[in-house]
């Protein structure tokens, strides 16, 4: 069960880490960038139309090889006007690639051939809350942000240029630069927002340091 449990986390880093996969609707692939919607842990994802035909549908990720997450789940229509997917889409990776949204509700995750307790995986951030207060206190801070920058850089190998905070998460921090969105991860997991903000501090001391 323990081993269950650190796998089940593991996938949920992972997923957390990358924002490009292969959409399979049917026997169509379809290349497509994707969020994590904060309030249920699934995945938000500019679609075309005719996906809503399909009762399900398979989100690989960041391709469709043996290494990848494969997440299968029913495509459920969002309006952009009502929910928050489609922002925080358009605030981590600009402008999408269609012009329809769909929340896809996990219902399993396979990896390397296991199959995880979508549950486990996919998942309400503890940090919902308070994320959006954690980001203008770090982006209102000008020495702040520079330092989480460059912490950034030490823990990712990246260091991203005219930095913003955009999410935080219980398992880090994502930082859009020019470039795009650069993470970096907690040492350990988050569960609250004074933990979230001491794992903010450790990065914004390395990058002073």
């Amino acid at each position: 069960m323990d081993d269950e449990i650190e796998s089940a986390r593991r996938v949920a880093r992972e997923l957390r880490r990358v924002h490009e996969g292969i959409l399979r609707v049917g026997d169509r692939l379809d290349p497509c960038r994707f969020v994590l919607d904060a309030a249920t842990g699934n995945p938000v994802v500019p679609v075309r139309g005719d996906v809503f035909d399909s009762d399900e549908v398979t989100l690989h990720t960041p391709d469709d090889g043996d290494h990848a997450l494969h997440l299968l789940g029913r495509p459920v229509e969002v309006d952009p006007a009502r929910h928050a997917g489609p922002d925080r889409f358009l605030t981590y990776l600009g402008k999408p690639s269609a012009s329809r949204w769909a929340l896809l509700e996990v219902d399993s995750v396979k990896t390397f051939g296991t199959l995880l307790d979508a549950r486990a995986v996919v998942a309400p951030d503890p940090l919902r809350g308070f994320e959006a207060g954690l980001c203008k206190r770090v982006n209102t801070d000008v020495a702040a942000l520079a330092a989480l920058a460059r912490g950034c850089g030490r823990r990712a190998g990246t260091t991203p240029t005219e930095p913003r905070l955009v999410g935080v998460d219980r398992f880090g921090v994502d930082l859009r630069g020019r470039f795009g969105v650069i993470r970096a991860e907690f040492r350990e997991a988050a569960e609250t927002e004074e933990a979230a903000w001491a794992a903010i501090g450790s990065i914004i001391s390395e990058g002073f340091a």
